[in-house]
């Protein structure tokens, strides 16, 4: 039992029980619950000071008791509901406990890692206790203290290529979901599956016409029969024709549509995503999953899903008149069924493990293309042409690999199913033919024997087809799972449920004690601590790898950090709307991005409202007016790929031009004038003193010359701040930037000789 004494209480170690006074707390406010199933404490306060916060899993609800506040403890229960999601965001000295309720930050709670193994431990009992009907949630991850990821559902070890638990995702739970798409577009819907099961039950007549046109016309020479019946089977063949052009018309447009929503529901959840999931995604995997994944999907909702309906049927409708005609032919039929099930069975156990394997293979063989193609310069540059074309040629040849094993399963399974169903026409002929031969049974006539035939070929066919659709189901739920994975990925960074909205920030930045890792074992940032004022520029400099960039990843809050906070005038960015405060931070990169477009869209792409006077007002500010109106289209002028048909510092001139349009409140300058010439340069310098004007600035500069008109410099090393003050003070003080002044200081020196 912990004892509380002078607001301090010892750490809960492994095996020890809820406190008492916590216990009676939870009796309190859930009467007649059972004995919590799983408890932990959150043992480091919002200051970040030692904390008291108690988690408990009790009857169906996650219970936390709060006993920081002044005003005495304060309880909050959240039932575990299906929009109710709970997730461990590991640090390296604390990890952070969330609940997220409609996809929004509800309770966000920070313990150390001696917690650690109790959070684990009440994440993993309420994600196996809870039964939702979205299966990619059932089965989402709980992540280990080793990082590796584990279903909650059936304890095993997810692999790397995977988000989801391969063994748990259930297909057509997938396709059920990937079929709720079609809603919007039920009519097409009806319509499509209207016109096939109609179609499908026409098919049925042209057999029985045969039996009369055999029997009663030619056998017992009724030729007045002849025309009326040929009619109605040239009817039955054109209102088949008809309905069939309804179907593929109606589905092949839903489909489209469905595809559509599908991919823009995929790609706007992209957009939502943190920059640490694409940091662990290959380019080329999200890409394949946005298209060629979606293609996929296309062909089976178009096609597979209305072919599976009118093969099913087609079967339940022949079985019963085969049935009715004659049941003893009827029996005979279906004697292959039970072996080709078997056949079915075994097949789609085989290629369920070739289809996982070969979408994992094909985004490795499309990330080579996302890296070679828009790293075309440096490959020719370094004449690597032929080893690109290597690896491009390996990861596609194990692709192929895998593919030859998928069709030498699928292409061997077809002949058998083909042959044993043709077993079945050969017992009827066995049967059926001697008996007409002889007469021995007068109900068995050559039209009944060829209406049979017919019934079993149409019989036989759609069984064959349901055995082929296997393959494409299988592909389609492969390609859903991959999609939905992308959907079903929640984000790691977006705003409360109650984000303080600041219309427009003054610009006051904090760091209290912030320290921050990317892999959750370095630590980029150590208890950092610093305070600007509004307006005020501040210079970031040191060796590389100090921490400068990760500094303004957390003030664009691109990561949240692990310990400690950044406040934004006062208020913490987790606490402020995302939206709100991006908008408000401009940031000029080293290498400036440039999107395939025109000059002036370029120019206007964080303020797409602005017209042509504001788009030339910011590029005259930034120095970019003269060399643009030069180009033959002036700002229509095409920037191609990246930007690609501009220099260096047109481009970041363009780029000084997109931030001072969108007239952000915060600046970030990331090497702006790192890679350009000296003339180049002091165009630049001057289209960035006017942008800093009235504006926090922070700049990340290694040639210190470009920060002596900072108000104050922070040097970084090894993830601490080691130095701070002014050009002037820090010279004086002998340290780190003053060793780091004079050595570029002596380079210049000998580069000028």
């Amino acid at each position: 039992m912990s004892k509380v004494v002078e607001n301090e209480v010892e750490p809960l170690e492994p095996g020890q029980e809820l406190p008492g006074h916590v216990r009676l707390l939870l009796a309190d406010r859930l009467p007649g619950a059972a004995e919590p199933e799983a408890f932990a404490l959150a043992d480091i306060g919002p200051s970040g000071q030692f904390g008291q916060t108690w988690v408990a899993l009790a009857d169906g609800s996650l219970v936390v008791a709060d006993l920081n506040d002044q005003n005495g403890p304060q309880v909050r229960i959240t039932p575990l509901e299906p929009n109710v999601e709970l997730e461990i965001l590991e640090g390296v000295g604390a990890s952070r406990f969330r609940v997220i309720r409609d996809g929004k930050l509800a309770e966000e709670l920070r313990f150390s890692r001696r917690q650690a193994k109790r959070f684990s431990r009440l994440l993993h009992r309420s994600q196996g206790r809870r039964r939702e009907q979205d299966e990619p949630k059932t089965v989402k991850a709980s992540a280990g203290l080793d990082g590796e990821k584990v279903c909650a559902k059936c304890h095993r070890l997810i692999p790397d290529w995977s988000d989801a638990c391969p063994q748990c995702l259930h297909k057509r739970r997938i396709l059920w979901r990937l079929l709720s798409f079609a809603v919007p577009y039920k009519r097409w819907l009806i319509i499509g599956m209207f016109s096939a099961v109609a179609g499908t039950l026409l098919m049925l007549i042209p057999p029985k016409l045969s039996k009369y046109l055999f029997d009663d016309v030619l056998t017992n020479r009724r030729p007045e029969l002849l025309w009326p019946l040929l009619g109605i089977m040239a009817g039955t063949f054109l209102l088949r024709s008809i309905l069939m052009h309804l179907r593929l018309n109606r589905l092949a447009k839903m489909s489209e549509m469905m595809m559509h929503d599908l991919r823009t529901a995929a790609f706007s959840h992209l957009q939502k995503l943190s920059l640490s999931f694409y940091s662990k995604k290959p380019t080329g995997q999200l890409i394949s999953r946005i298209t060629h994944d979606t293609d996929r999907l296309w062909d089976f909702v178009a096609f597979g899903v209305v072919e599976l309906v009118m093969s099913a049927l087609m079967v339940v409708g022949i079985a019963v008149v085969l049935f009715a005609e004659n049941w003893r032919l009827a029996a005979l039929t279906m004697l292959p069924i039970p072996l080709g099930a078997a056949l079915t069975y075994f097949h789609t156990v085989a290629i369920r493990r070739f289809f996982r394997r070969l979408w994992s293979k094909w985004a490795r063989m499309t990330s080579v293309l996302s890296d070679a193609i828009p790293g075309v310069r440096v490959v020719k540059a370094f004449t690597q042409e032929g080893r690109e074309v290597d690896r491009f040629v390996d990861r596609s040849r194990s692709f192929v690999d895998d593919a030859m094993g998928l069709h030498a399963e699928w292409t061997s399974y077809w002949p058998k199913v083909t042959l044993l169903l043709s077993v079945g026409t050969l017992l009827i002929w066995a049967y059926a033919a001697p008996q007409i031969v002889r007469g021995t049974d007068s109900k068995m006539s050559i039209g009944m024997l060829v209406e049979f035939l017919a019934y079993v070929w149409m019989f036989y066919g759609p069984i064959e087809q349901l055995g082929m659709m296997n393959r494409m189901f299988q592909r389609a739920a492969t390609s859903a799972q991959r999609v939905f994975e992308v959907l079903d990925t929640p984000p790691s960074i977006y705003s409360k449920s109650e984000a303080v909205r600041k219309r427009r920030i003054a610009g006051a930045v904090s760091f209290e004690n912030v320290s921050f890792s990317y892999d959750g074992i370095k630590r980029v940032l150590d208890d950092i601590s610093f305070q600007v004022e509004p307006g005020q520029m501040v210079g970031l400099a040191g060796p590389s790898g100090g921490g400068k960039t990760t500094m303004i990843n957390l003030i664009c809050r691109f990561y949240d950090a692990i310990e400690g906070r950044v406040l934004i005038d006062g208020v913490d960015v987790r606490d402020l709307d995302l939206h709100e405060l991006r908008s408000q931070v401009g940031v000029v990169l080293q290498e400036p991005y440039l999107f395939r477009g025109t000059i002036a869209e370029n120019i206007a792409y964080g303020n797409p409202r602005a017209d042509l006077e504001q788009i030339i007002t910011a590029s005259k500010a930034a120095n970019a007016h003269d060399f643009i109106v030069g180009f033959p289209d002036g700002y229509d002028t095409q920037v191609g790929e990246r930007g690609q048909t501009l220099s260096g510092g047109e481009r970041q001139r363009i780029s000084i031009a997109r931030a001072i349009l969108n007239n952000p409140r915060i600046l970030i300058l990331d090497e702006a004038t790192s890679s350009v010439d000296t003339k180049t340069e002091m165009k630049i310098q001057q289209a960035i003193d006017r942008l800093v004007q009235g504006r926090t600035t922070f700049a990340i500069a290694h040639r210190l010359s470009t920060l002596r008109r900072a108000d104050r410099l922070l040097i970084l090393e090894k993830g601490k701040l080691v130095e701070q003050g002014s050009h002037v003070e820090l010279l004086a003080a002998d340290g780190l930037y003053a060793k780091l002044h004079k050595m570029q200081t002596e380079l210049q020196a000998m580069f000028a000789v």
